[in-house]
């Protein structure tokens, strides 16, 4: 059936595959165009079906549709416009927004601007406090997971990629048993210590990745070992300043409260009010500073 997911194939007859944006055990991403909208580009995410009844793939794309089910009306998120089965594929289409930012900062070498890390954080953690207000956990929120979409010459972080996404109350507000996929994550750079020791992932955790991601940016490494990566996160907790200069500590705050507070809608809108005091007389919601090199975004 992957023999179907080919350049120039149509999906449905409507989807034209164009690129192959990216691809994994769950299946595969493609830029397409919609022959029923113009040709207008449209990221399309063919999820390989489970042979023999319900599994882990399938699991994926029912965490996609709940979740936009109820946030799809969060800031910074694609739209998704379409979900449908075909040929043995699960299949959602989605607006394009851009490339992720793992590739974008490579076209940025060293690290961000200290103004445009906090304007990213304040963006990602704008949608973080949204889905968490809708008592979902995004539990995988790293580099390749954030799209930099440049629209109407506005730069804006776009957070995708929600199959593994889950809820931790149910429509009506009652507490759900903690999940545990049982996976393995102790090579994940982008997952929290308490996560890396086996711990259920919280709203905590996807704080805590973002911190992680913003450090990333930076310029900080944690370790191609899982030993390093694990006790360099250790020592960060520890100590801050051994990596941060005082105007960066901001990021060890947003860190620490991570960590202390038990997550609500008043702790995570407590993360963001400091977050919003990070630098003296600066808009935390202003623009973020870019530039267009050959064609594709350059944050400065």
């Amino acid at each position: 059936m992957m023999r179907l997911l080919a350049k120039n194939n149509r999906i449905a007859k409507r989807y034209k595959l164009i690129h192959k944006v990216g691809s994994g055990s769950f299946g595969e991403v493609w830029q397409a165009t919609d022959k029923l909208e113009g040709n207008v580009a449209k990221i399309v995410k063919i999820i390989n079906k489970y042979v023999g009844g319900s599994g882990p793939r399938d699991i994926l794309y029912d965490n996609e549709i709940e979740f936009f089910k109820y946030c799809h009306d969060a800031p910074n998120i694609p739209t998704l416009f379409h979900h449908f089965s075909h040929v043995g594929f699960n299949v959602l289409v989605m607006s394009e927004e851009g490339q992720n930012l793992r590739e974008v900062a490579k076209r940025s070498p060293g690290s961000f601007s200290l103004n445009n890390l906090i304007r990213i954080a304040y963006q990602i953690g704008s949608t973080l406090c949204f889905i968490h207000d809708k008592s979902f956990i995004h539990r995988d929120l790293k580099a390749e997971n954030v799209l930099v979409s440049l629209k109407n010459k506005v730069c804006k972080m776009v957070l995708i990629d929600f199959g593994n996404a889950v809820r931790f109350k149910d429509v009506n507000g009652n507490e759900l048993p903690e999940f545990n996929d049982g996976f393995d994550y102790t090579h994940c750079t982008h997952k929290s210590i308490n996560v890396l020791l086996g711990i259920s992932h919280t709203q905590n955790d996807d704080w805590a990745s973002l911190v992680y991601l913003l450090l990333e940016m930076h310029g900080v490494t944690w370790g191609s070992r899982t030993g390093e990566m694990f006790m360099n996160k250790v020592e960060f907790e520890a100590n801050p300043t051994e990596i941060l200069v005082d105007k960066m500590l901001w990021i060890h705050k947003m860190y620490q409260d991570s960590v202390e507070l038990n997550m609500g809608r008043e702790n995570n809108k407590q993360i963001m009010d400091n977050l919003a005091k990070a630098r003296e007389n600066f808009d935390c919601e202003s623009d973020i500073v870019f530039e267009m090199v050959g064609g594709a975004v350059k944050i400065i």
